[in-house]
Parts: structure tokens; sequence; C-alpha cells
């Protein structure tokens, strides 16, 4: 009875306090009863439906791993150390509650001992199957998902760079951006991003609260400048702002002002220049490195980095985007 009326208040209850306390208490009883009987087997279920449905809550209010609740929750609630969750446990149950219901509903049927990390697994496998379903992905480094998926995909201070283009005018995708490197970079790693000049105020701020400013890149625009009428300015020149993990970067000498090669919008209308992403890269990192792209676009970076033999990994939202960009590295 108490596990049914416990299953029946996750499912319903937005109180993220009272779904922790039912998923606290059925983890005891799990404990208790021991996990390979059919009563801790139950309890393990309870548990994992509880950190699905915080998920789900969390999933409308912090970013994965973000320690800060958005400013659209009461200012009551200033942290996830608040509500007795951890950045890490944030990230696992967003990405449990991106499992589709029926996928989850029939492996805690079937599971012997159903765990986060076979729910986790199914979720991999899920992205997989979508990335699958958009067309050839390129030996499985250009996957058609948010940026957010990196978090599972990625391994804890493993990558050599990240490098990458994101929304300008969408300043939480950098301060995202910032969170994920300041987790999977390596000691001394590198982060660089694209950044529309009118944001940079705001870029800067959001991104030096997980990492070290460094320095900014001017990459001057072949033929006419931008017209920005709002402000009555001639834009001539494009940043590229550049963070790392840690005050000591890994060696790797770079100008700070590049020529564009030209305009390259075959693939996307944001399409970056081959010339410029290839110079940063071939300066900044060395065959074999991880370089990744979490808002690639039409792939630019990733069709450098197979020019040059690096590795990579990356992820575009439209799905229609990511096939241009696995095209251009198949």
């Amino acid at each position: 009875m108490y596990l049914d009326k416990a299953a029946r208040a996750i499912s319903t209850s937005c109180d993220i306090d009272e779904i922790s306390q039912i998923r606290q208490k059925a983890e005891a009883l799990r404990v208790y009863a021991g996990r390979c009987s059919e009563m801790g087997r139950k309890c393990g279920i309870i548990r994992l439906r509880a950190e699905r449905r915080i998920g789900e809550i969390l999933d409308k209010s912090v970013r994965r791993g973000n320690p800060k609740l958005q400013r659209s929750q009461p200012a009551t609630i200033a942290k996830l150390a608040d509500l007795g969750i951890t950045k890490s446990e944030s990230s696992r149950w967003q990405a449990a509650a991106t499992l589709p219901a029926e996928k989850f509903e029939q492996y805690v049927e079937s599971a012997r001992e159903p765990s986060t990390a076979g729910v986790l697994s199914l979720v991999r496998e899920h992205e997989r199957e979508q990335a699958a379903a958009d067309g050839p992905k390129a030996g499985g480094n250009i996957f058609t998902a948010p940026a957010s998926s990196l978090w599972n995909r990625l391994t804890d201070n493993s990558v050599d760079l990240f490098f990458t283009d994101p929304p300008y005018k969408e300043i939480d995708r950098y301060e995202e951006l910032a969170e994920l490197s300041a987790a999977k970079l390596k000691g001394g790693g590198l982060c660089l991003a694209y950044a529309g000049i009118r944001f940079l105020p705001d870029v800067l701020d959001v991104m030096r609260k997980q990492l070290d400013y460094r320095w900014m890149i001017a990459v001057e625009f072949a033929g006419t400048d931008s017209m920005v009428f709002p402000l009555q300015i001639k834009n001539g020149w494009q940043a590229i702002v550049i963070f790392c993990k840690g005050k000591k970067a890994k060696p790797g000498w770079i100008t700070d002002h590049l020529h564009s090669g030209g305009r390259e919008k075959s693939g996307h209308q944001f399409q970056k220049t081959a010339t410029d992403v290839e110079h940063i890269i071939l300066h900044l990192t060395k065959p074999g490195d991880l370089i990744v792209d979490p808002f690639t676009g039409s792939g630019t970076i990733p069709a450098t980095c197979k020019k040059l033999g690096r590795n990579w990994i990356a992820t575009e939202l439209d799905s229609g985007t990511a096939r241009l960009a696995r095209k251009r590295v198949a």
C-alpha cells in the first residue's frame, strides 16, 4: 500500500522536497529489504520514478550540472544545495527524464535490479537511435541533440579544446558552455567561442564565473563591413573569446588578429570561415586531441578537425543542419 501511494504521489507532485523524501524512504527500505528481493526491487523502482520526476521539474528551472536555478524560480531557492541535490544528481536525473515513458516503463518492469546507471544507458542508446534516424553520423561524432547531452557523453577532464559558435543573443548558452567546459576540459584546456560584439559584456560576465578569462581574438571581415543600424556602427570584425580551465594554459602560441578568408555560407547562414577555424585548431591542438563543438551548425569545426587529424565530438539541435554537418565529414 505504501509503495502504491508513493508512486501516485510522485506522478502528481511538483514539490521537489516531497519527492526527495519519498526517494530517500524508498532507498532506505530497499537497502533494508535487500536489493535482490522483490520488495527491494519495488523500492528501487520507486526511487527511479522519484529521480525521473525530479529531473522533469529541474529541467524547467535549472540546466544540467548548473548549481544555480534560473531567475524564474523563487528568490528563496538560490542553489541546488538548498534542495539537497548535487550537480551530478541534477545532470543524471534530468537525463533520465528525457527517456520516453514507454522505454522507461519497459525497463523498470523487466530489469532484475533497476538502477540509475541502467536508465542512463538507455538514454544514451535512445540518443544514438535519434541521431541515426536523421542520417549517417560519420563515426558517431556529430549528434542531433542539445548541448546538454554532452554532460553524459563526455568524461570529466577528457577534452583538449572546446571551440564553438553559440547563438549570440542566447547568453545562457554561453553559461552552459562554460559550465560544461569547466567539468570536461583537461587542466589548462581552453574554451573558445565566437561572440557578437554587442553581447560581449554579458558573455564575459557569465563565462568567467566558471573559467578564467585569457584573451580575445579579432577576426577581421573580408569585404564590406556589417552595418549595425540601431547603433550607427560599421562593424568590421568578429570576436572569439578565450577562457581557460585554471590559471595556466597548455603551451600554444596564437595571434589575436586574424583575417577572414571570406564569406562561406554554402551550408548554413551562420557558417564560419574554414581558414579562421583551421588556424586556431592548428596552433592550439595537436593530432589526436579531442575537440568538442556543442553548437556545430553546418560542421565547419568537425570538418577542419578531420582535415587536421584531430578527434571531435559535436552536437547540433536542428536535424537538417546536423545532416549537412555529417555530410561534410563523411
